[in-house]
């Protein structure tokens, strides 16, 4: 939770609804270019695999709440691993209005330390942008012996243990649920 300018803005995590995914869909909408987003959250709601959203509040004084950020985080398969501890995050955007605050920033590491601590998540996998999610962390996922199933460089697929030495058993190529899309329609990124 932090404040600014008088207004609160508060993490709250819960497990994955159909009511939660259609209250937060438009906002993927808003903060993506294109559909691609907004359908994988679509399509994740027709599972019943461990899923998780997290939202970052914006509490004025004297209004209702308003929902300015969302996380989704999603159970990972894991070629080799004793424990089912492990999420994927993506994906997560705040309203255009709001970015450029350091609100992802505040969202991700508050929504990962509720993972943690109240829904005892052992470690995340993300694919996204090494400048921004190192700040909260995470660190090359080869680091810990694990592959993305995707055709991405691997500077892009990134993990961090949530709890010490949560990735010690833990290695081998880790799968994104299906709703992201078959590794084999995906292009290959240059280096």
């Amino acid at each position: 939770m932090s404040e600014r300018n008088g207004e609160i803005f508060r993490t709250a995590v819960e497990p994955h609804t159909a009511e939660r995914v259609n209250s937060l869909t438009p906002l993927l909408r808003l903060a993506f270019p294109g559909p691609f987003e907004a359908e994988v959250v679509e399509q994740m709601k027709q599972d019943d695999c461990r899923q998780m959203s997290a939202v970052l509040l914006r509490e004025p004084a004297e209004a209702e709440p308003e929902v300015i950020g969302q996380a989704y985080y999603c159970a990972l398969e894991v070629e080799r691993s004793p424990t089912d501890e492990g999420y994927s995050l993506g994906p997560m955007a705040i309203h255009p209005d709001w970015q450029g605050r350091g609100l992802g920033l505040q969202l991700l590491k508050e929504s990962l330390k509720i993972l943690a601590d109240e829904y005892q998540a052992g470690w995340v996998a993300v694919l996204g942008e090494p400048a921004f999610y190192s700040k909260a962390g995470f660190a090359p996922a080869s680091e810990f012996g694990l592959k993305c199933h995707y055709p991405v460089s691997p500077k892009y697929f990134m993990a961090l243990e949530l709890r010490p030495n949560a990735l010690n058993d833990v290695s081998g190529y880790v799968r994104y649920h299906s709703a992201f899309g078959d590794p084999e329609d995906i292009p290959v990124e240059p280096e």
